[in-house]
């Protein structure tokens, strides 16, 4: 916190434990090409749909015990999902259904190799989905 002085800081959510010495924070993007347009399957796109409901779901059972800072992806709480859930979950279903374990921001480059495979090796419009600032990926 101090090495970021509130620098880009969009909110500062509060500690989940007593004694807790780490806060989770949500930053601005880090340029303005970072915002984004990307396609998405229409099946993720139905599961987030679903997802919705089932959180607004939530947030009326829970009431004011629901934490709403209006995430899209959240616990069951309202609160923010650190890392590593996302890291431990996801190493969990690979084991789970015998795929191979990569880390989770591999996912991106894996993405990039089949959207280069899409297009038949169109490196350009790739690119802008990715965010790479260069075609050498």
């Amino acid at each position: 916190m101090q090495k970021l002085k509130e620098k880009n800081i969009l909110k500062i959510f509060p500690t989940q434990k007593p004694h807790c010495t780490t806060r989770l924070v949500l930053k601005t993007l880090k340029t303005e090409t970072s915002n984004r347009v990307v396609w998405l399957p229409k099946t993720v796109a139905e599961l987030l749909v679903q997802y919705k409901k089932d959180q607004q779901e939530l947030k009326e059972f829970l009431g004011s015990a629901y934490n709403d800072y209006n995430l899209v992806i959240a616990l069951d709480n309202g609160n923010p999902v650190e890392i590593c859930i996302v890291r431990d979950r996801f190493q969990k279903l690979c084991e789970e259904n015998d795929y191979e374990v990569v880390v989770f921001h591999s996912l991106r480059y894996l993405s990039t190799s089949y959207k280069l495979k899409m297009t038949n090796g169109d490196v350009k419009s790739v690119q802008g989905d990715t965010g790479h600032g260069e075609a050498e990926i």
